[in-house]
């Protein structure tokens, strides 16, 4: 849903205004600044090597600019979701209902403490949260239709859809314990 409603303020949908009329509403610093970070996320996204073969002797490069209207809202979307858990999350750890369901929650889940699921899984919940978008997207592609996607294709390849906005979210490094200086990230929203 994240990734949908980033496409609101991705570079089309940017350019209407809340009445679906072609309008520029941006202010001209904040328009200046959109174009910034969005030229920041299609260099992150353009000239990536997607290897045809196991050895890579057969290759096509991404267009960052054909795909960006997704890359933002995959950023985007990855960091709405990742939000909205952390916010669930934080409305359970206040409430602390009982599992055996003695107080009646308005909400359908049970915190649980980050140490007990660590100890059942080997992840934290912040972990578990990136492996399961991570699982979204793995997919199998043959050679060819593989490099037609490439160039044809406003989206990413699957495995781009992960790696790079997990790679601009400091919140992933904090999860797995990678250093990344915040300078380094583009991302629009």
């Amino acid at each position: 849903i994240g990734h949908e409603i980033t496409h609101g303020f991705d570079d089309k949908g940017s350019q209407f205004d809340g009445y679906g009329r072609l309008d520029q509403w941006f202010t001209n610093s904040a328009l200046a600044a959109f174009r910034e970070e969005a030229e920041c996320v299609a260099d992150l996204y353009d000239d990536v090597p997607i290897y045809l073969d196991d050895e890579k002797s057969s290759v096509v490069y991404t267009n960052g600019h054909l795909t960006l209207g997704e890359n933002i809202a995959d950023i985007g979307g990855m960091k709405l979701a990742f939000y909205a858990y952390r916010r669930l999350e934080q409305q359970l750890r206040d409430q602390r209902k009982s599992p055996l369901g003695e107080d009646e929650s308005p909400l359908p889940y049970v915190y649980v403490d980050d140490d007990i699921v660590r100890r059942h899984t080997g992840f934290t919940k912040d972990q578990l949260f990136f492996y399961s978008m991570a699982h979204n997207w793995c997919t199998v592609y043959r050679p060819d239709y593989l490099a037609w996607l490439v160039k044809s294709n406003p989206h990413s390849p699957h495995n781009l859809r992960v790696n790079l906005p997990v790679s601009q979210f400091p919140e992933f490094g904090k999860a797995f314990e990678c250093s990344k200086s915040k300078a380094d990230n583009c991302a629009v929203w």
